[in-house]
């Protein structure tokens, strides 16, 4: 099973300045004394680049892109351990700093609470917000999941010094709702919505010896093969708590998941764990299976996590009211109002109606809608869909079986070929055409120089609708990166095509080529598997100026559009400009 983590880092840099203010120069209040202004400054060309490569992402969860409108910092002085801006405790205290927009550039506005001393300091926590108050970007801090999605995790120490202008970078993740945890952020409120393939839990413990409900402290491992198997996906998660009596409280527990495939589940195992309100035994510890729908189902469900209730209610433990037409009193992924079969399933294994998916042994009974009896890797009901013969594997018997042919139906009749880009599928073949190919061997190097109509890629193929005359372009080092070489002039002479290659200096000349062109059919599209190519290599070319090489394809009948890639070596037999 192939493991993926989803999630995309920016950078942005702290610029520290350190200054000498006074009133009369800003304002402010601040002392005579060495200071230290932060300023937020956003890296914004890594911003829109990574923006840019997620277009290369399959599907993936986008950041949101709200502009920012401010910061939220929690900053210790490591002299008193005290937040800077705070009451003056140990209790975590975010700032508020607003940003602005520098000339494409997302700084930080002068604060007055980061006038700071010269000393030692930790960046503990990093928040970035939108003017309507949405989290847009988190520093991840060391412990949580996705620290290791970072280069360097908060809590980050600062060392900051008179008359110097450090300038640190900080690590931030595009912020995805309901994990705060993850990122390392227990602490503040976060609304819980969604993150990329996560499956979140939370836990309600009931004790018998205070007779009270309680959010727990718990465990979970998930596992891909069995309970306890060899597979280990989550390895002793476990969430936070706080709190003491009625002020106990918990956390959610969210994790990344690799997406499941078809009928794969997730074996999940939920332990109560001992905490300072109640007291735990081995036999508080629930199981049960999910599978990638269970998954989808979160981010849109209401709350958007799993909801465990454990020793609590007179219905075996599980805390559910089984006339309740909205709750899954057997955690089937059927609710109570639609389930025929209560209690007879598990999640993962039963039908819409909740009762258990009958499973038929293939062996003896090859029919059933999950067998495969010709072992084409498509089941009965797979074949029943494409009207394939579940007995056959290859039902057009064209050699290809019918879970790669994408024409399973339609077998070749005589003469036909194989459509290059249809496996399967069978067409006529091209009339008067016989491929032929060659390479250009010709090397570049000293003043001979590698040329093509797109500089950057030679294997470019262009469509030629009338006559057209390309440039042939190269490089020469770095000082002259996109030098004109040569030129190619191509259209149709009565069926034939004719290429013309020259070059417009006398001191360059033609050394290599190769040539390719390709017909189109008569819906105008390239005939991929009828082309012709004419190479020369190790031209000798006389002094002075060369006359122009001109090609002529008439090995068919072509027409307007024709294809054409080109390319050529030029060398300079005395030194160009």
């Amino acid at each position: 099973m192939k493991y993926f983590k989803y999630c995309w880092s920016f950078a942005f840099v702290l610029a520290m300045f350190f200054t000498s203010c006074s009133k009369e120069e800003n304002g402010t209040s601040v002392s005579d004394q060495d200071t230290v202004q932060l300023q937020l400054g956003a890296l914004l060309n890594d911003f829109a680049s990574r923006q840019a490569d997620k277009a290369h992402e399959t599907d993936p969860t986008e950041c949101r892109d709200a502009a920012p409108a401010y910061v939220r910092l929690g900053l210790t002085n490591d002299a008193t351990g005290f937040f800077v801006g705070g009451p003056g405790n140990s209790d975590p205290f975010l700032v508020r700093v607003n940003i602005k927009n520098n000339n494409g550039s997302w700084e930080t506005e002068y604060s007055e609470v980061l006038g700071l001393p010269a000393g030692d300091y930790t960046l503990e926590y990093f928040i970035v917000y939108s003017a309507d108050d949405e989290v847009l970007w988190v520093a991840p801090r060391a412990g949580g999941d996705y620290a290791s999605s970072v280069g360097s995790p908060l809590p980050m120490s600062i060392d900051l010094e008179a008359g110097t202008k450090p300038y640190i970078v900080v690590d931030v993740l595009c912020y995805i709702p309901r994990n705060e945890e993850a990122y390392g952020y227990i602490f503040f409120d976060i609304d819980l919505t969604t993150v990329e393939n996560n499956y979140c839990i939370f836990v309600n413990y009931c004790d018998d010896g205070t007779g009270r409900e309680y959010p727990a402290k718990f465990e979970v491992d998930i596992w891909a093969d069995d309970f306890d198997g060899e597979d280990v996906v989550v390895d002793g998660a476990m969430n936070s708590v706080s709190g003491t009596g009625n002020s106990f409280a918990a956390t959610v527990i969210c994790m990344a998941l690799p997406p499941l495939v078809g009928s794969d589940v997730y074996y999940v195992r939920v332990s109560v764990m001992d905490a300072g309100a109640y007291n735990a035994d081995a036999s508080d510890v629930r199981e049960f299976t999910i599978t990638q729908a269970d998954v989808n189902a979160q981010l849109t469900a209401t709350p958007k996590y799993e909801h465990v209730r454990i020793n609590c209610g007179d219905d075996g433990g599980t805390g559910c009211d089984p006339e309740d037409p909205a709750a899954d009193c057997d955690n089937d992924g059927v609710l109570n109002g639609v389930d025929e079969c209560k209690g007879e399933g598990v999640r993962g294994s039963v039908d819409a109606v909740g009762c258990p998916i009958v499973v038929v042994d293939c062996t003896t009974d090859p029919t059933g809608s999950s067998c495969d009896p010709d072992e084409d890797n498509l089941t009965n009901a797979e074949e029943v869909i494409l009207n394939t013969d579940p007995n056959d594997a290859d039902t057009d018997n064209d050699g290809r079986n019918d879970d790669v042919d994408e024409c399973p139906l339609v077998g070749p009749l005589s003469g036909q070929v194989e459509n290059p880009d249809l496996l399967g599928c069978w067409v006529d073949p091209v009339v008067g055409c016989t491929p032929t190919d060659c390479d250009l061997t010709t090397t570049a190097g000293g003043l001979c120089y590698s040329t093509s109509i797109d500089l950057a890629d030679s294997t470019i193929i262009y469509k030629v609708t009338e006559e057209t005359s390309y440039e042939l372009r190269g490089e020469k080092g770095a000082l002259e990166p996109n030098i004109l070489f040569a030129t190619a002039n191509v259209m149709l002479d009565g069926s034939n095509v004719k290429v013309t290659l020259d070059t417009p200096n006398d001191f360059d000349k033609i050394k290599g080529y190769k040539v390719k062109i390709w017909p189109s059919d008569d819906s105008g599209n390239r005939i991929v598997d009828c082309f012709h190519a004419l190479c020369d290599n190790g031209i000798v070319f006389p002094e002075g100026n060369q006359t122009a090489i001109t090609l002529t394809f008439s090995d068919y009948a072509y027409t307007y559009p024709v294809y054409v890639t080109i390319e050529a070596v030029i060398c300079e037999d005395v030194p160009g400009p």
